[in-house]
């Protein structure tokens, strides 16, 4: 019975063993993707960040649902966190140079994203989101501090990479503003200036508005009903004004709404 006792611990040693090698060597995995993945993001080659942008696509919306759901994930949500955090930076460095790459990256971003709710968007992957978020706007349009002094005539914006990429890609990064658990001043700000552009798409700047009107709770009132207003106010043409007027007076009338995060005592 002595010797039975004894080769049953020893098996549960081994199993303690092989099950801290296993864990280790995911660790030690996640750590070598990592470091490729943040030198491909700054240095290239194209290929390479074409291929962790598709891994990262596969891997970190799965590792979201996951985290959403509790269950277990190959994935820790720190790791998937510290993969999501370089994305802002990734948009910026492709530019309009590989638009498939682009593509995916954006819809990976949307789709955790739109996971990440409830209690989670407290969490890492919560923060990175909201890290990446604030990193977003050159990527739509620069836009220069407002003058020190009114009378001062404020210099134009200047587009972002969102500018030359093809409708389908924009229409994907307007996408997110339906989707990220925050939405900051400089980015409603850039994404703005974007859509209103002479010679855009009309189209966009109504997505724009539709993905706002969503997603309320991201912002403060005050810099929601800010966005919708510079929307309904800035169209470039009469022609465009037509279109994005009616969606943008909508999402302002909308937001007194019995669903929406304003209404009642908050509204007024």
């Amino acid at each position: 019975r002595t010797v039975r006792w004894s080769r049953e611990e020893e098996e549960e040693d081994d199993d303690e063993d092989v099950a801290t090698s296993a864990a280790e060597a995911r660790a030690g995995l996640v750590e070598a993707v990592g470091a490729v993945w943040e030198k491909a993001v700054l240095e290239g080659p194209p290929e390479r960040r074409a291929a962790c942008v598709s891994l990262l696509a596969a891997v970190l919306p799965a590792a979201a649902a996951a985290h959403v759901s509790s269950s277990s994930s190959v994935l820790p949500p720190e790791a998937a966190a510290a993969w999501l955090r370089p994305f802002a930076r990734l948009l910026w460095e492709l530019k309009h140079s590989d638009p498939g790459t682009t593509a995916r990256a954006l819809h990976a971003l949307h789709v955790v994203a739109a996971r990440t709710g409830g209690d989670a968007a407290e969490g890492p992957l919560g923060a990175a989101l909201s890290g990446v978020e604030s990193e977003l706007a050159p990527f739509f349009s620069r836009v220069p501090p407002p003058p020190p002094k009114p009378e001062t005539p404020r210099q134009p914006a200047k587009p972002g990479p969102y500018s030359r990429l093809p409708p389908s890609c924009q229409a994907a990064a307007i996408m997110l503003l339906g989707s990220l658990p925050t939405l900051s001043p400089a980015t409603l700000r850039a994404v703005a200036h974007a859509v209103l552009a002479p010679g855009g798409d009309p189209a966009l700047a109504v997505r724009a508005v539709e993905a706002m009107a969503c997603n309320l709770r991201a912002a403060p009132l005050a810099l929601s009903v800010s966005f919708l207003a510079t929307v309904l106010t800035g169209a470039p043409s009469w022609k465009s004004a037509g279109v994005v007027a009616a969606a943008a007076g909508r999402a302002l009338a909308s937001l007194g709404d019995a669903g929406s995060p304003w209404a009642g005592a908050s509204l007024a």
